[in-house]
């Protein structure tokens, strides 16, 4: 019997030994091949065979036999059988990346054990028979479709029948219903990302009725709006993991449903209408780690329930603007999630408070707190290095944080750290320098002062952005000091680096961002400077003290054509060739000269900028190539002859300024080519001719245009009156005939603020630091010229004076209730004011002097409260001028010169007025010395009386006059409404230039 029992036991040893080693060389690669060139189903084969008709490789022998080994297919290792089909990998090899023919089958076939299917539709085309193909797969596990740029293509309805189907992915596509789901009950993971199904409204239905779900993301399907009911959760709420609902439009009504789910570990709702108070229904969701509830429209505080969950690894509120409360207590809550919190995001929205104690949080790796209420100072985290080891990103700009930059050697981790745009007033730590693992570094835009040395660079070998732009910090590392870093980022806007040029920047081989403005440099342009860095896209050395002449013949390459910004300098000389291949060049207050036909050899994308320097000769005719450019800026320099016809090839031009040279001839009529010209202005040159009409009807975007001191003759053609002007400036001329009757059509000027315009912020074209452009106007605005680039949308003026104008003001002037400033003068207009020039509001400055206007003055005009400018003068009106606070403050020079009129400010009185000379308005008090000493009571009642009486006396002897005599009150205003223009041009003349050019 023993021996019977060792007989089987040897036996099923070897059967257990056979089935061993058959599993083995069936694993065995070598193995599997060679059993694969002689097992190659033949249905697999006819299979491949037959969706690979007119396949360039065909004749192949790979592919005629082992299909196995074909790219795109898998096969078991056991079976032989293909139980994997990559559709677009198979007939991308194929036909070798050819256009390979439309997709079909010529009869179906069933392949029972393939159990996973991907098809790209984007490279697969069906003419029909999709529907057939996927059912031709009855046993399939797992199904990934996907379509990007064919977004019409519907999810088939027969997908229901693949009842087996475990994992079912699909990108684009859309879906009117959801029903063929609803037979997948093995369905596990469900991916419809960025299915369009706004009309599938039984999703809530199907989804909610699928038992095995753990995994369901219809993220950005733009899911119609579905009230929950009780009866849509059967079981899924047992078994959802993963749910991602982000970038639909949901709102509040979605919440039950989400709750119902307590076993949800991830949950991101992102990107919706989510509004009012988020639910305190979080306590059921023990399981919740991962919860993304940003970019929508929260508000209110975080409730405990959620900041109570004690497995929290992620949690996202950002950029909901309106939630708000103290950072303290929000810390305090989670920290029952200490020991799991991994990344805390809560920027754009409204917390307030200081920072609190971050070394609690021991896994904490990413905290972006920016955009928000924070204030108080930052906390020091000196010899804690053991509990916070763990951040790496450290966000709080742009809030209120006061203060100094501490030690945060404990964040031995910390690779990105982001402190700009705050109130930080006091010094930087040195202990900065000891991370060592630091690769973005931002304090930029905040008061911080003092030294940098060494020791606060000695260990960022890792440093990769560094911007402390926009502070009082002074680098202080001497002439030979060679950094431990390569920079990608250099931002020192507004801070010292001494007087001569950093010689460290030679170490600086690969930056692409480069911003030295305003630092304080007076020293020359060394040579190996401009060969640092060929993948530079910005460099900026403006407002320093350069001097001396640029090297023309260096052979410097910019593979990224960079921004270049050296203006407000002293450099001269020619301009270097290179300079050419630029996204937008900046040369303007600089004292160069010589040609600049350079730029005809290479391409300037954006714009340039040769303003206030000593260019002469004409200008080159070489812009059919330029196409792309927004920018031309070659004001203040001596440019002669005629402007190029090619100048109409700028088709994207929106800022155009050659003021101040000496160009002539007419205006080309290709100027009408720009028809994305926002800015144009022409004025101080020798322009003849008469102004194209085809300036208002092509040139549709047109907003401020200055012809101002030309030549210019002819009428104004009434195709001026367009909406979108704002400012024109027609003056200093020979233009004749009458002012136009359409300036009711003058939209812009009807408004008190525009949108802005003119403004183009091309520093995000090219670069994360630095100054952008904003485009500028040259106006004469209350008899100064101005070069203003701020709140243009608010400036509003019409200057059509110093030229031949005849016939009346037209009444429609009235229409124009936005106008800040209004210049008829020196024109031979006749006539009478309009009844209604009290409608412009907004007027500032009206200057109607130097015509032939007649008549009364409207009283209406003392209606206009702003004016701060008026002149009246050299006309023939004639009248009282109208009485009011405002007009009688003016000086007399503002009526001269007309015989008839009468009234304060002018001293001709009118016929029927008082002396008006009435005098001793006031009582004189002499002092009174009381003479017994020895009663305090009586001295002290005396007392009481004289001051009493003296303040009586004083007041009335002053305040009584102004109220009492008219012509005192006037004198007093007007003398009150002097210093105030006076102190005011002070200030715009002298103060306000002085600031732009050296502090920007």
């Amino acid at each position: 019997m023993s021996e019977i029992t060792s007989i089987h036991e040897r036996q099923h040893f070897c059967f257990l030994f056979l089935v061993v080693m058959l599993l083995c060389f069936t694993n065995n690669p070598s193995f599997s091949s060679k059993l694969n060139t002689t097992r190659c189903f033949e249905s697999d084969r006819k299979f491949l065979l037959n969706i690979s008709q007119g396949c360039s490789t065909q004749d192949n022998n790979s592919y005629t036999h082992d299909c196995c080994n074909w790219p795109g297919i898998t096969c078991s290792s056991l079976t032989g059988r293909m139980i994997g089909l990559d559709v677009s990998v198979f007939l991308d090899n194929c036909f070798l990346g050819a256009e390979y023919p439309t997709f079909k089958l010529s009869s179906p076939i069933l392949l029972e054990d393939l159990v996973s299917l991907r098809v790209d539709l984007d490279e697969v085309s069906f003419t029909k028979g999709f529907s057939s193909f996927i059912t031709s797969f009855p046993n399939l596990r797992h199904l990934y479709l996907a379509s990007n740029e064919y977004p019409g293509i519907a999810i088939p309805m027969e997908l229901g029948n693949l009842t087996r189907l475990e994992t079912f992915e699909v990108y684009g596509l859309y879906a009117n219903t959801l029903r063929m789901l609803s037979r997948l009950t093995s369905l596990k993971r469900l991916v419809l990302s960025s299915v369009s199904l706004n009309e599938a409204t039984d999703w809530l239905h199907v989804v909610s009725n699928l038992p095995r779900l753990e995994h369901l993301d219809l993220s950005n399907c733009y899911l119609p709006s579905a009230i929950y009911h009780s009866r849509h959760g059967v079981n899924s709420s047992k078994s959802l993991a993963y749910l991602d609902l982000s970038s639909n439009n949901l709102d509040a009504s979605s919440w039950s449903w989400i709750f119902n789910h307590s076993s949800l570990n991830s949950l991101l709702i992102s990107n919706n209408q989510l509004a009012g108070s988020i639910p305190n229904n979080f306590k059921r969701m023990t399981s919740l780690s991962h919860l993304d509830l940003s970019y929508n429209r929260l508000d209110g505080q975080l409730p405990s329930s959620l900041l109570g969950l004690c497995g929290l690894r992620n949690l996202d509120v950002s950029q909901n603007r309106r939630l708000q409360g103290d950072l303290s207590r929000i810390f305090w809550s989670l920290s029952c999630a200490k020991e799991s919190l991994t990344v805390l995001s809560l920027q754009r929205n409204l917390f307030s408070g200081s920072l609190p104690d971050l070394t609690m949080f021991s896994r904490l790796s990413k905290l972006t707190l920016h955009s928000n209420r924070l204030n108080g100072s930052l906390p020091s985290y000196a010899n804690r290095s053991t509990m916070a080891s763990s951040l790496t990103v450290f966000d709080v700009h742009n809030n209120q944080l006061t203060g100094s930059v501490p030690d945060l050697s404990a964040f031995g981790s910390l690779k990105v750290l982001k402190l700009q745009n705050n109130k930080l007033n006091g010094s930087v730590h040195p202990g900065l320098g000891q991370l060592s693992r630091l690769r973005h570094l931002d304090v930029s835009s905040n008061s911080l002062k003092g030294n940098l040395g060494i020791s606060h660079f000695a260990n960022l070998s890792s440093l990769r952005y560094f911007d402390i732009s926009f502070n009082s910090l002074t680098m202080n590392i001497g002439y030979s000091w060679v950094p431990p870093f390569r920079l990608e980022t250099i931002g020192l806007a507004s801070c010292n680096v001494g007087s001569r040029f950093p010689e460290w920047l030679r170490t600086q081989t690969n930056y692409s961002r480069l911003d030295l403005s305003n630092s304080g440099i007076s020293d020359t342009v060394p040579f190996w400077f401009w060969n640092l860095s060929s993948v530079a896209t910005f460099i900026s050395l403006s407002r320093n003290r350069l001097h001396g002449k640029l090297p023309t013949d260096l052979p410097v390459n910019y593979y990224m054509n960079p921004a270049i910004d050296l203006s407000f300098n002293f450099l001269e000389g020619t301009i270097p060739s290179f300079f050419g291949n630029t996204v937008y060049l900046n040369l303007s207050r600089n004292s160069f000269s010589g040609p600049v036909s350079f730029l005809c050899l290479n391409s300037i994308t954006f714009g340039i900028d040769l303003s206030h320097n000593n260019f002469s000769g004409n200008f080159p005719n070489c812009w059919s190539n330029f196409e792309g450019m927004s920018v031309m800026d070659l004001s203040n320099n001596s440019f002669s002859g005629q402007l190029p016809s090619s100048l109409g090839y700028l088709s994207s031009l929106q800022s155009l300024h050659l003021r101040h040279n000496k160009f002539s001839g007419k205006l080309p009529m290709s100027l009408c080519n720009l028809t994305y010209l926002f800015d144009l202005d022409l004025g101080d040159n020798l322009f003849t001719g008469e102004i194209p009409e085809c300036l208002g009807t092509m040139l549709k975007n047109l907003t401020i245009l200055s012809l101002r001191n030309n030549f210019i003759s002819g009428n104004i053609p009434p195709q001026l009156c367009h909406p979108s002007i704002q400012i024109l400036d027609l003056s200093t001329n020979n233009i004749s005939g009458v002012i136009p009757k359409c300036l009711c059509n003058l939209q812009a000027m009807t408004q008190k603020k525009s949108q802005p315009v003119v403004m183009f912020d091309s520093n995000g074209t090219f670069s994360t630091i630095g100054v952008p452009y904003k485009d500028y106007i040259s106006l004469v605005l209350k008899g100064y010229m101005y070069n203003d680039a701020n709140h243009l949308e608010l400036v509003k003026s019409l200057d059509l004076s110093r030229n031949s104008l005849r016939s009346k003001i037209p009444e429609e002037i009235s229409c124009l209730t936005g106008l800040v400033s209004l210049n008829f003068s020196g024109n031979n207009l006749t006539g009478s004011i309009t009844s209604k020039i009290g409608s412009l509001k907004s007027l500032e400055s009206l200057d109607l002097s130097d015509n032939h206007l007649s008549g009364e003055i409207p009283s209406t005009i003392s209606e206009l409260n702003f004016l701060g400018t008026l002149s009246l003068a050299n006309n023939e009106f004639s009248g009282k001028i109208p009485t009011g606070t405002q007009i009688q403050s003016f000086a007399a020079s503002a009526f001269k010169g007309n015989p008839g009129l009468c009234g304060e400010p002018l001293l001709n009185k009118c016929p029927g007025d008082g002396d008006g000379d009435r005098k001793g308005v006031g009582v004189n008090v002499d002092d009174r010395n009381t003479k017994d000493d020895n009663n305090d009571d009586v001295f002290d009642l005396g007392l009481y009386i004289s001051v009493a009486l003296g303040f009586i006396t004083g007041f009335w002897a002053i305040c009584g006059a102004l109220v009492l005599k008219r012509s005192w009150r006037f004198a007093y205003f007007r003398f009150w409404t002097r210093v105030y223009d006076r102190l005011n041009v002070l200030v715009n003349v002298t103060v306000v230039p002085a600031r732009r050019r050296y502090f920007g």
